[in-house]
């Protein structure tokens, strides 16, 4: 995407490729509105692998404005967990709580 949602580390090329709306059930039985982003992590060796990142809004009113904050903060926050030494190719479907976060509209 040419809109911000692909940047480049030391290391890797992250890119979100696209996402999915929709209502997720939560712990507690209740429904949440968020979104799954598909993120695409390129190596040095341009291998390639994807992962899921599930963000939602602080708020419903936080995506009137839209939803590219949300695949912004998906990029973003997988940056930090590769920075932390996080390794995408030892990703397991137990680790998907790991990649959901609540994200707050920007001012």
């Amino acid at each position: 995407m040419a809109d911000g949602t692909e940047s480049e580390g030391p290391k890797w090329l992250v890119r979100v490729e696209r996402g999915l709306c929709a209502s997720f059930f939560q712990e507690d039985g209740s429904s949440r509105r968020g979104f799954d982003w598909i993120v695409a992590i390129k190596d040095q060796k341009q291998n390639v692998t994807k992962i899921v990142v599930r963000t939602y809004p602080e708020s419903e009113n936080d995506l009137a404005g839209g939803d590219r904050y949300l695949a912004l903060a998906a990029r973003e926050y997988t940056h930090e967990l590769l920075a932390r030494g996080w390794d995408p190719g030892s990703f397991s479907l137990d680790q998907v709580q790991s990649l959901s976060i609540v994200v707050r509209r920007p001012a």
